[in-house]
């Protein structure tokens, strides 16, 4: 998964503290990557779509905890903010992670 790839070499060459996983509840609702540090709880869930539907929203609104931040990375060109959740473009997204505004200690 490129995603996975990039948030691994990402945390890893700049020596980011916390824990890289994902979240799922029962097979009924899940959220592709969850990264935490403490108090921290960023949700990043990635679709294979060019256009956002409301339905990618479902893990975010399953979670238990409240996230710090939430991201959706997809394959279509506008970003967008739905709620609290940042829809982001794959490319724009890789960006902002590499610019040190995804995942912030």
């Amino acid at each position: 998964h490129v995603i996975f790839n990039e948030l691994s070499s990402y945390i890893y060459y700049n020596n980011i503290k916390g824990e890289l996983g994902f979240w799922n509840n029962d097979g009924k609702s899940e959220i592709d990557f969850v990264w935490w540090y403490g108090d921290k709880i960023i949700g990043i869930e990635v679709k294979l779509s060019k256009k956002f539907k409301k339905e990618f929203l479902k893990g975010f609104k399953s979670f238990p905890k409240n996230l710090h931040s939430k991201y959706i990375v997809y394959t279509g060109d506008e970003e967008l903010l739905i709620d609290d959740v940042r829809v982001l473009p794959f490319e724009i997204f890789v960006k902002r992670l590499y610019n040190d505004k995804i995942i912030l200690t």
